[in-house]
């Protein structure tokens, strides 16, 4: 069991932040199921992503997070800090595609190991920039 935090944001805010134990896989899945619970398949898609995360973390490292890291990442030294990649799963269910590779983000939920208040903070500004406000594509008109 890992510590896991999952973010909900919306318009450029957090909305929700929680931190549960579990196994990271399952977590990702509950959420999913609630996130389909709110998606409305006429007007958005539903996109589950994994991606890896870049972090840098002080040494010494809690044992879990080495094993958590080992597990679902990597891990080396760097100097007097440790580097290594850690899984970012992103659950979109409130967006709109402005083309093929244009994409405006509503509502999304993002899990990933926590890690502590550094990468949290880092993982909550990410978050809320997926879901930033933008300025319309040109050519689009609002109805």
């Amino acid at each position: 069991m890992v510590k896991v935090l999952v973010l909900r944001s919306e318009k450029g805010r957090i909305t929700e932040k929680e931190i549960v134990e579990g196994d990271l896989v399952e977590v990702v899945k509950s959420v999913a199921k609630k996130a389909l619970e709110e998606w409305d398949p006429s007007s958005s898609d539903f996109i589950a992503l994994k991606d890896l995360k870049e972090v840098e973390l002080k040494l010494p490292l809690k044992p879990e997070v080495v094993d958590l890291l080992r597990e679902y990442g990597s891990l080396a030294r760097a100097g007097d800090k440790a580097v290594g990649q850690m899984p970012v799963f992103t659950i979109s269910f409130d967006n709109m595609m402005l083309g093929e590779d244009k994409i405006i983000e509503n509502k999304i939920y993002l899990i990933a190991p926590y890690l502590g208040e550094n990468i949290e903070t880092e993982l909550e500004a990410m978050a809320a920039e997926y879901t930033a406000e933008r300025e319309e594509a040109p050519g689009i008109e609002e109805a």
